[in-house]
């Protein structure tokens, strides 16, 4: 009997063509088992079709190697597409915004006569472009914000007129394009005026909407088997960062303290029950099929009042969709199967079984993830990841636990794990009761409509992280740490449960101690006496003497003359952090007092634009004993834009991430990545915000020779098999084309195992490609104590 065939569109032409490969990884994950098998189709900057193979999807952003699609890709003429997507039993088509969800993707499929999940060409017109929204909500009586639609007709007496009723405060946004991309604040009419110029040369039409301050809220909504629509439980956005007052790309995107997501939303009973039946009288308006997400904003007396409508709600992993549908009991493999079965129906399609095979008796795996560490939020995403990628597994049976600020172990219900961040799940626990209360009644209602099974949920358990270890020993469990810096990293985590027998993933105690503390790695590989390893000079400053710089500028002066080595930048950084914690350039002594001032305070970020090439904040060590103060090297510019790869030579340095490999004491480095940066230091949304950085794996022959590249793997190999590193690891390096010269950045003896951390990239560039859920067996089976 054939597999049943999911055939995944992502990529498209707009901003949001990132998060696209996001969400196709994702319904990958959790559609890929031994009943149903997918099939990846891409869809480039010019709306030409690739079928591309599923490693892909493991890259960050598309511009990982839409430069070479053409190596990579197969393309698929006009002629051919009813038979490659014909070879589909249903097309699943998740493109964010533009060509996805304006209804032209839609038009292609039904004119091919292909079954696909989702809203038709009409209802896509209609709802997914703002222009045609807005009015149609408000020609149907549903309430909306004051709002102005403009193009190149629209005259300035116009806007003008309507600016007068905006109250001084205004938001701009394009008519085709997603809820996040180019938002813009307004608050004079000089800067709507110049705003409005710059958005049309980007798009047809925009939007001015009065700006608002009403609670903000997200409500999904699915379809059962019937059509008929259900909202879930709306979700509130809470802004808790002074620096903004929109929900933007980065807020969404990147898990930080910036904001809070309450789900269900702080409202009455009352006040959901009648969002939720609003949210379904608009789905069914506009004609929409199979699911949707609305957002928008409740007003006292007015009720919900929707601003966006999507087409296509996300599928990360800690998506809104998955936020809600986890409250009613769905895991997201069950939730995919909904959206799945739901337009399965339409067609009168025998959808495939959602069931895992496992084995009678799989072992079990205690996944650890959370802690207090400046990395906690990434810690959140890898554990989250590890677990979701071993529930597939047929060998082994995860259990996620998470840890908190005060290092104690809790085993949590599943929606409690896909939360934005720790505070957000710390939060819960707190009023774990209260909410409970709250969810109970809707739960059964929604489930019943849905016609699924309602399963009570398990309440929060804490146990101290020694007892924890005694009770893996006593189950017999392996142990997948995901944890990143503090104990976690630093060796105190390995030496306990090496004391109970416990296997775990990763390096000993005292390599990981080495290797978290900067300064002592850089002095260990010193003693190889490479000639092609150059050993970066560095100095330490204690946390009382930086402390002394916040206030006396004489200090700060004298301290950066004795630590700047003849170099205009320098680079600060905490001792024993994460590898995008706290790290900024120094120009000066004044730069240095301002820092310091930051560290005293205790400040959790530095506010954008702090420091030299500085475009967005930075998340702070909240203690560190020291700070590792280096030169700053420029590397030269390598840029992707509109699928082409430009390398700008100039120093010769590049950055570059390896990952490295241990067994029976044998090293082998993966294939290099290298990673692109925008700015002076490569930031954390860079390396962990959804569909934003670029990593080159393997790199371009025209950028590194292939024996450069294997002069870097074999100089990293070295220097893991002398820092000691066990099973694997993630070194970061700066790498010379010129002078095919290395300097050690740092070594994670836990690197990142999120959704498309460049470790997957680079697995999967290995001959023969090691697959993300093989790799992660892999760990848990050579696991050792």
């Amino acid at each position: 009997m054939a597999m049943f065939t999911v055939g995944i569109i992502c990529g498209g032409p707009s901003a949001e063509r990132g998060i696209s490969l996001n969400s196709a990884r994702t319904l990958q994950d959790h559609l890929d088992n031994d009943k149903c098998c997918t099939k990846i189709f891409f869809v480039n900057h010019a709306c030409e079709f690739f079928q591309i193979d599923n490693k892909h999807l493991y890259s960050n952003t598309p511009s990982d190697f839409d430069f070479k699609m053409k190596e990579i890709g197969s393309t698929i003429d006009t002629e051919h597409l009813a038979e490659v997507f014909g070879s589909c039993d249903i097309i699943f088509p998740v493109i964010h915004g533009a060509f996805g969800e304006d209804g032209k993707l839609q038009n292609i499929l039904e004119n091919l006569d292909i079954p696909y999940v989702g809203s038709n060409e009409t209802a896509c017109q209609a709802a997914y472009l703002k222009n045609n929204a807005q009015e149609i909500l408000q020609q149907s009586k549903f309430p909306t914000l004051g709002f102005l639609n403009i193009d190149n007709q629209t005259n300035d007496e116009q806007i003008e007129s309507f600016w007068q009723t905006c109250a001084g405060t205004a938001i701009l946004k394009p008519c085709n394009a997603g809820s996040s991309i180019d938002i813009h604040k307004i608050t004079s009419i000089g800067q709507l005026q110049q705003t409005r110029k710059e958005l049309l040369k980007k798009y047809n039409s925009i939007q001015c909407q009065h700006f608002s301050q009403l609670q903000e809220i997200t409500i999904v909504v699915l379809c059962n088997q019937k059509q008929e629509p259900i909202a879930l439980l709306p979700t509130e956005t809470e802004i808790l960062s002074k620096n903004s007052e929109i929900y933007d790309y980065r807020a969404k995107y990147l898990p930080t303290t910036a904001c809070r997501l309450h789900t269900p939303a702080r409202l009455t009973a009352t006040t959901l029950q009648q969002c939720r039946a609003s949210a379904e009288s608009i789905f069914k308006l506009f004609g929409l099929r199979d699911f949707a997400r609305l957002d928008g904003w409740i007003c006292p007396k007015q009720g919900f009042i929707c601003t966006d409508i999507n087409i296509f709600s996300g599928f990360e992993e800690n998506s809104f969709l998955f936020k809600q549908s986890s409250l009613c009991g769905l895991n997201h493999e069950q939730t995919v199967h909904q959206v799945l079965e739901s337009a399965c129906a339409r067609y009168q399609i025998q959808p495939p079984k959602n069931m895992v095979s496992h084995h009678k008796n799989p072992k079990p795996v205690y996944v650890i993830f959370g802690g207090s560490s400046t990395e906690r939020q990434v810690s959140l995403m890898s554990g989250r990841n590890v677990w979701f990628k071993l529930l597939g597994s047929i060998n082994y049976q995860p259990t996620p636990f998470f840890l908190d600020k005060n290092h104690q172990v809790w085993q949590l219900p599943y929606h409690l794990f896909l939360h934005h961040t720790v505070e957000e799940i710390i939060a819960d626990i707190d009023s774990y009761t209260e909410k409970n209360e709250t969810i109970r009644t809707k739960r059964v209602e929604i489930c019943n409509r849905l016609d699924i099974q309602l399963d009570p949920f398990s309440e929060p358990k804490s146990q101290s992280l020694e007892s924890w270890a005694q009770q893996a020993q006593e189950a017999g469990a392996r142990v997948l740490l995901a944890l990143h810096g503090g104990i976690g990293e630093n060796g105190t985590i390995q030496s306990m449960l090496r004391t109970y027998h416990v296997p775990f993933n990763g390096s000993t105690e005292q390599a990981s101690e080495k290797c978290m503390n900067k300064q002592a790695a850089i002095e260990a590989i010193e003693s190889l006496h490479h000639p092609d390893i150059i050993i970066q000079k560095q100095k330490i400053l204690s946390y009382e003497d930086l402390c002394n710089c916040a206030h006396v500028d004489e200090k700060a002066n004298q301290i950066w003359s004795e630590m700047k080595a003849g170099d205009d930048i320098m680079i600060i950084k905490p001792l024993s952090d994460g590898c995008s914690s706290g790290i900024v350039c120094l120009r000066n002594g004044q730069d240095l007092k301002k820092y310091a001032a930051l560290i005293e305070k205790k400040q959790l970020t530095a506010p954008a634009n702090s420091f030299y090439q500085q475009p967005t904040p930075i998340e702070l060590p909240g203690y560190s004993s020291s700070f590792l103060i280096e030169s700053y090297i420029a590397t030269d510019m390598i840029h992707v834009h509109d699928a082409k790869l430009s390398h700008h030579k100039s120093s010769g340095w590049l950055e570059l991430t390896v990952v490295v490999l241990e067994k029976n004491e044998a090293y082998e480095a993966l294939q290099p990545s290298i990673t692109v940066s925008n700015d002076a230091v490569l930031s954390v949304e860079e390396k962990f915000q959804g569909g934003t950085g670029i990593n080159l794996t393997p790199p371009p022959q025209s950028i590194i020779s292939y024996a450069q590249k294997e002069h870097i793997r074999t100089l990293v190999a070295e220097i893991a098999k002398h820092l000691k590193i066990n099973q694997y690891a993630r070194l970061d390096i700066f790498y010379n084309i010129k002078t095919n010269k290395l300097q050690l950045i740092e070594a994670n003896t836990l690197p990142a195992l999120t959704p498309s951390t460049v470790l997957f990239q680079q697995a999967l560039a290995h001959e023969p490609p090691m697959q993300p859920r093989a790799f992660i067996e892999t760990l848990v089976t050579e696991s050792t104590y």
